[in-house]
């Protein structure tokens, strides 16, 4: 099975919106909806794979990001540490 992953920030010409992720919930199989905060997140100590992905939306986002929302998830998540290494890495 082939897995891709696009990121995007808006379907153009459309503007994401809290029916429009409704909608495409209930009518697609399989789709889920993230932040790039969230897709950041996706770190693990040691994961290449990861950090990778997640260097690849810091550095498209690093200007927009959330910073409060992404710094509470990498708490969470115990990844805070590698998170702000990756970000000091790609100013």
């Amino acid at each position: 099975m082939n897995n891709f992953l696009t990121i995007c920030s808006e379907p153009d010409p459309l503007r994401w919106g809290d029916k429009m992720v409704e909608r495409i919930s209930k009518t697609m199989i399989n789709v889920k909806i993230l932040s790039p905060e969230d897709y950041i997140i996706l770190i693990k100590p040691g994961s290449l794979r990861e950090i990778d992905l997640a260097a690849k939306v810091l550095y498209t986002k690093l200007e927009t990001i959330d910073r409060d929302y992404v710094s509470w998830r990498a708490r969470s998540y115990s990844v805070e540490e590698e998170l702000f290494e990756l970000m000091e890495k790609l100013r």
